[in-house]
């Protein structure tokens, strides 16, 4: 590097903040050019350590994203690629903590953090560790200025002493940077892991002699009742709690087991500050608006970031808690009382603002979480049971009311609004927003609905006397919270329905919302009148019935009495609130599971006619709708059913064509999960339903040089899932094998059954086909289709060739499939009759007559329907986009093959104009003619063995197979199956050649390797000459067999370079499950494909000398020998399936059975019992979804699909075999024999016929 060292660097890094493009490319060669050289990063930290300085902030960015990138990257052995090695990775580190020690809090500090968390994660986790780093924290931390004050024998900290080395600050944040790795188990696949060694260190030499400092700066936090600007104090409490946290959250260092009695009291001590924070915060809160808007100062403003961060701190102190009850509740369960007396200060005498703040938010929620956790458990039951009613009275219920922060979301954000108040699962922890107080309130409660009743009566907090009957051994048992048996006993019962029934249903009277509140004691906000006050209590009344969802699961008959009274009701009123009306209908869908079927129809009425329901004097009422739209996806996911289905279905459509988009587009969402989930109710609707939609979809399509917009979006997907829907029931094909067999026992199914399919098929196709045709023709529209203008081109422009717009191509591709398939099916118009026969003989050849007639006509009426409809053009426009398609990251090439497979289903009942090559254009144009349809399949095909994804990629192969058997049938034969093969061949060879090991292949081996004998057996004289190649350059680690052959000699020959087609054979012959060779009709291929390459490749060899044709010989008979085994294999299980198949319920019982016991936590287990059953299962699937790779779970429904062979089953593999033994084995044989000892008298032993051969 030059000699300016830093210097240089500084000015580089600052130029690259210039505004000059050019200068911020000059000094980014010069950055890029002077990181080769050792002690670059060196000089980068240096310039970040300089205080002041302007290339600071960029120096400490850009190390960050270095470090980021380079340790991340360094593997298990912690080797991190720099110019100086190891030593200037040891030099980097120390320097590294040098600098964050020095700096001040702040950006600077911030950004080195990051890079350092990525530097330590590494470094720690390496085999030689970084023994001098928490040595170096420990002097550092006892050298720090807050330290040092406390040392001094303060009553409580004072400033920070100016004689310090160190800010406490700083080297708390670097602690916790350490600490946050083991914030979750290393090596989650371990039933039981140990404590790391580190953290241990870490909580024993530098966290426990914190605690006098944390009790020091939680004592002073009460004495500073009045802070007018940030203090290191506040900061340096809330790093230690961060750190505290990260250590107990997965895992109980000794340290602090042992010093767990006198840390909890410090915990609990500052939450007994929490409630006057919060009111603190929120007066500050308060103040600081009103200077903001009186323009006065930032005094205000500075006391509320000090609220802010004392918050915080509560809020993790409130985390630590919940992570004792959760994962260490045996230490935990003697200070529940405490833990709870204190948490229920804080959620009984929250004082809740107009807005809270965000932190004030988090706090409330982190304490009803704590409490939840602590509930969860027998221990935890006992001290919070007695507290139920106080809790549901003074924390839970005023949380669920409306507040006027609510209303404003109405108005400004329906969406927000949506996910904070009618959110879904708020039964289960892991799925609610675990920062929202709502939804955790309503958990809660959800928790305190489905337990058993209060275990003694008391004050609230009493917690209950153990009792009598309770042995040492129960008493060493950890068990769940007591779940209610009867109904009697639920808590939901004694204690929460007799609250909720306090509060009437609101009368019927209008109620505005923006008149709601009004300005009450303190200046709070509250209800402006009795009818207010009404509908704000029935809101949480509304919200705490929901929370109790499981309760009604288990007690359905409690529906049957409160629902028409106290939620019904409300959808009978004139002049009903319209967030009562939005609750009640989001409540109802909540419910669907536990509906009674008596309410069935007056709930669906209900919520038709919230979802028909319009806007109110000015006031918006989509919130309303979309509870609506919600409501109906839950009643038909959980079988609730209306008793019209067309007035149903009709209703939705008309909501489809709200003037608003985004309700259109949320009906559409809804019309196409009730299509998908409907059933038979649905289906039989179905065609008229997809007319409409057609037709709506025709009118709301642009020009073509226009955009689509989010309606006409949703309109296309709607289309093709109602016909998706329809299809897979109605057309053939559409149904999966055991609905094949099903289908088989249905009234018309066949004769006039399937003929009467394929006509209505063709009317709904006939829609479709019009949709595409406006969408990629350009097509006039009929006007009386159009609302408003028509959305056409001007006619001038209707004729030009214009692209077609981006749409989506799974939707357009599926709807292209469905016109395709219905035009391949589509009826005969013309009958005959079997004339009267007297022989047998007669008969059948009438018969024969008939059906060839029948045929023939057929085949007219799908020319006339492919006119019709422009078939051919719309498959010009597809295969033009398909043919230079890229998008194999996503999954829309399905449907694009599904398209493949109807296409060539019509064209070989109905040949198409222009599939195999078209013409020439008519001068002046170039004499070049347009890509055909086979052609641009064929383009498609390939692209994807060669660069799709590993799902496209077996799709492809499969299709490849199907395109080179229907080319050696119907496509014209040798040469388009020659075009085909070398394409393919070329494609799937390329993608093998180039991969630097078969393991990066592992997926997609088996597909290109089949694909390419698939092409060979197709055409040899086309595929073979792409094998003849250079060989690459051997491994450093040696030759395998068949690598390094086909050499050029000295005078330019050129031999056989197949070595990694024989290399992947062989591994995947060596697996004995998927991805490898494994199906019959896959080693039937691959035996066939190696034994022509033998025959293809012999003559070349004999000219060479190669070796090539042995090793391919060799394979060939270890694929000979596993076809052999797998057809035997075959043949045992089909003869014990009989004896087998009554003995699977059996099995099935037994599995289930053992699964119940398996998963059954809540008996009585001990605790170490209970700690291991859980952790297996933690570690069992931690094991599980780390050995699953991505692409192995995108092709795993590949996996155990015979191959469709077409002729090439037809051929005999064992005389081909036996031919090529018979013409070959007198020279290839001892090479052979070299290569596998074995192999030749195992193949005589299975073989018998072939011993002549091989001696």
């Amino acid at each position: 590097m030059a000699a300016s060292g830093a210097d240089a660097v500084s000015a580089w890094l600052l130029q690259t903040t210039s505004a000059d493009e050019a200068a911020v490319r000059s000094a980014s060669s010069a950055l890029e050019e002077a990181s080769k050289h050792p002690g670059f990063l060196g000089h980068v930290l240096s310039v970040a350590a300089v205080p002041g300085s302007p290339a600071a902030l960029p120096a400490a960015l850009y190390f960050k994203n270095v470090a980021v990138v380079k340790w991340r990257g360094a593997g298990s052995k912690g080797h991190v690629q720099l110019p100086g090695g190891r030593e200037e990775q040891e030099a980097v580190r120390v320097q590294l903590v040098e600098v964050l020690l020095r700096c001040t809090p702040g950006k600077i500090l911030t950004v080195l953090t990051e890079a350092f968390s990525a530097v330590v994660r590494t470094e720690l986790a390496s085999p030689s560790g970084w023994p001098q780093l928490l040595p170096g924290l420990k002097a550092a931390l006892q050298s720090s200025d807050l330290i040092r004050a406390v040392d001094s024998a303060s009553a409580a900290p004072g400033p920070s002493d100016p004689a310090a080395a160190f800010s406490t600050v700083t080297v708390l944040t670097v602690l916790r940077a350490v600490t946050k790795p083991y914030r979750y188990f290393l090596d989650p696949s371990k039933e039981k892991e140990p404590v790391p060694p580190v953290l241990e260190t870490i909580t024993s030499d530098l966290l426990l002699p914190l605690m006098p400092l944390m009790h020091h700066l939680i004592t002073a936090q009460a004495q500073l009742s009045s802070p007018q600007a940030p203090s290191p104090h506040d900061e340096a409490l809330l790093l230690i709690l961060k750190t505290l946290h990260l250590s107990v959250q997965s895992h109980m260092p000794a340290a602090i087991r042992k010093n767990l009695d006198a840390i909890v009291p410090e915990l609990l001590l500052l939450l007994s500050h929490c409630p006057a924070t919060l009111a603190a915060a929120a007066a500050a809160a308060a103040a600081a608006a009103q200077e903001g808007m009186e323009g006065g100062g930032g005094s205000a403003e500075g006391g509320a970031v000090v609220w802010e961060v004392r918050l915080k701190a509560s809020k993790r102190a409130l985390q630590i808690c919940q992570a004792l009850a959760s994962r260490h509740q045996k230490l935990a369960n003697k200070h529940f009382p405490a833990m709870v007396d204190s948490i229920m200060g804080i959620v009984c005498n929250s004082l809740w603002t107009n807005k809270p703040s965000s932190a004030a938010r988090r706090v409330a929620a982190v304490a009803f979480n704590a409490i939840s956790q602590v509930l969860d458990s027998a221990p935890g039951w006992k001290v919070v049971a007695p507290n139920f009613a106080h809790l549901l009275e003074s924390a839970i219920f005023p949380v669920l009311c409306l507040r006027p922060h609510d209303l404003e979301l109405w108005d400004e954000d329906e969406e927000e609004y949506v996910l904070r108040n009618l959110p879904t699962d708020l039964d289960d922890l892991d799925e609610i927003d675990s920062y929202d107080p709502r939804q955790c309130a309503a958990h809660l409660l959800a928790l305190i609905a489905t337990s058993k009743g209060s275990p003694a009566k008391g004050k609230p907090g009493a917690a209950a006397a153990p009792s009598k009957s309770t042995s040492p051994a129960a008493g060493r048992r950890r068990q769940r919270r007591p779940a209610a048996t009867k109904d009697t006993d639920a808590a939901a019962a004694t204690v929460v329905l007799p609250f909720l029934s306090r509060f009437a249903v609101p009368a019927d009277a209008a109620v505005p919302l923006d008149g709601m509140f009004a300005p009450g004691e303190g200046g709070r906000l509250a209800p402006a009148d009795a009818a207010s006050a009404a509908v704000v209590h029935y809101f949480g009344v509304l919200q705490a019935y929901a929370a109790m969802k499981e309760y009604f699961e288990r007690q359905p008959s409690q529906l049957e009495q409160l629902l028409p009274v106290r939620v019904l009701s409300l959808f009978a009123q004139r002049h009903v609130s319209a967030v009562l009306l939005a609750s009640a209908t989001w409540l109802l869908g909540e419910l669907s599971a536990a509906l009674p079927e008596s309410l069935h129809a007056p709930v669906y009425g209900a919520t038709m006619k919230a979802m028909a329901a319009g806007d109110v004097d000015g006031q918006s009422w989509a919130v309303v709708r979309t509870a609506a739209s919600h409501a109906v996806s839950y009643f038909i996911q959980n079988d609730v059913e209306p008793s019209d289905w067309l007035a149903f279905l009709q209703a939705i459509v008309a909501a489809t064509r709200a003037a608003e988009e985004s309700e259109a587009v949320r009906a559409l969402d809804l019309l196409e999960s009730v299509a998908v989930e409907g059933g038979e109710g649905v289906h039989v609707h179905l065609p008229a339903i997809i007319d409409a939609v057609a037709n709506d979809t025709c009118a709301a399509l642009p020009p073509q040089d226009q955009p689509w917009s989010q309606r006409v979006w949703a309109l296309f997907s709607a289309l093709a899932s109602l016909v998706e829907s329809w299809a897979d029931d109605e057309l053939p094909g559409g149904e999966d094998e055991e609905e094949v067999e099903e289908g088989e026992e249905r009234e018309g199914r066949e004769g006039a059954g399937t003929e009467e399919r394929n006509r209505r098929a063709v009317e709904v196709a006939a829609s479709v086909a019009r949709v595409l045709r406006v969408a990629w023709l350009n097509e006039p529209v009929d006007p009386s289709l159009l609302k408003t203008q028509p959305s056409v081109a001007p006619a001038s422009e209707q004729g030009e060739d214009k692209e077609p717009p981006p749409t989506s191509w799974f939707d357009a591709s599926l709807l292209l499939s469905f016109v395709l398939k219905a035009a391949a099916n589509v009826p005969s118009s013309s009958s005959s009759s079997v004339p009267a026969a007297t022989t047998a003989a007669a008969t059948t050849a009438a018969a024969a007559t008939t059906a060839a007639a029948t045929a023939g006509a057929a085949a007219a009426d799908a020319v006339v329907l492919v006119g019709q409809w422009q078939v051919v053009p719309l498959l010009d426009k597809w295969v033009e986009l398909i043919a230079e398609w890229t998008a194999w990251e996503e999954d829309e090439d399905e449907a694009v093959f599904q398209t493949i497979d109807s296409l060539l289903l019509l064209n070989s009942r109905t040949p198409l104009p222009d599939f195999i090559s078209k013409a020439p254009p008519p001068p002046p144009l170039p004499p070049v003619p347009p890509r055909s349809i086979l052609e641009g399949i064929a383009c498609f095909v390939s692209s994807a063995l060669s660069d799709g994804s590993p799902a496209a990629t077996w799709r492809a192969s499969r299709h490849s197979h199907m395109l080179l058997n229907a080319a050696a049938v119907a496509l014209n034969g040798g040469p388009v199956a020659a075009a085909l093969a070398g394409r393919f061949a070329e494609a799937s060879l390329t993608r093998l050649s180039s991969s630097p090991s078969l393991s990066t292949i592992r997926y997609i081996a088996k597909p290109l390797l089949l694909s390419l004998f698939s092409s060979l057996l197709a055409s040899p004289a086309s595929v073979f000459p792409l094998l003849l190649s250079p060989a690459p350059a051997a491994p450093a680690g040696g030759k395998e067999a068949g690598e390094g052959e086909g050499e050029k000699g000295e005078e330019g020959r050129r031999g056989v370079d197949a070595g990694v087609v024989v290399r992947c054979v062989e591994s995947l012959l060596a697996l004995h499950a998927e991805p490898g060779l494994v199906l019959e009709s896959e080693l039937k291929l691959t035996v066939l494909a190696l034994t022509c390459l033998v025959q293809q490749s012999a003559a070349a060899a004999a000219q060479t000398g190669a070796s090539l044709p042995a090793v391919v010989l060799a394979a060939a008979m270890a694929a000979m020998l596993r076809l052999k085994a797998v057809k035997e294999e075959a043949s045992s299980m089909e003869g014990s399936e009989e004896g087998e198949m009554g003995d699977d319920d059996d099995e099935e019982e037994e599995e289930e059975e053992d699964e119940e016991e398996e998963i059954d936590l809540d008996g009585d287990l001990d605790d170490a019992e209970l700690e291991a059953a859980l952790m297996r299962r933690y570690a069992e699937a931690a094991t599980m979804i780390g050995s699953m790779e991505e692409e192995e779970a995108d092709v795993e429904d590949e996996y155990g699909i015979e191959l469709e062979l077409g002729l090439t089953g037809l051929q005999d593999e064992q005389a081909a075999v036996r031919a090529c033994l018979q013409q070959h084995w007198a020279a290839l044989g001892p090479q052979v024999v070299t290569l596998k000892p074995s192999l030749s008298s195992n193949f005589a032993e299975a073989f018998p016929p072939a011993k002549p051969f091989l001696l």
